[in-house]
């Protein structure tokens, strides 16, 4: 169990909430996105993101 924790605390440490949220604020500014993120998309993360996209837009309208 404790290997199972060490595992995902280290995966998964690079990434947070401020990160995420700084790089969506650059994001809507206008910046583009880093390449070495840019090169880790996949198109079901295109698609992912289309969807959560059209959500949010749908929402708004309410």
């Amino acid at each position: 169990m404790t290997g199972g924790v060490t595992y995902m605390f280290v995966h998964n440490a690079p990434y947070s909430d401020a990160k995420f949220k700084l790089l969506h604020d650059e994001y809507l500014a206008g910046h583009p996105l880093p390449p070495a993120l840019r090169a880790q998309l996949k198109p079901k993360h295109i698609e992912a993101g289309r969807t959560y996209r059209e959500k949010m837009e749908r929402r708004g309208h309410r």
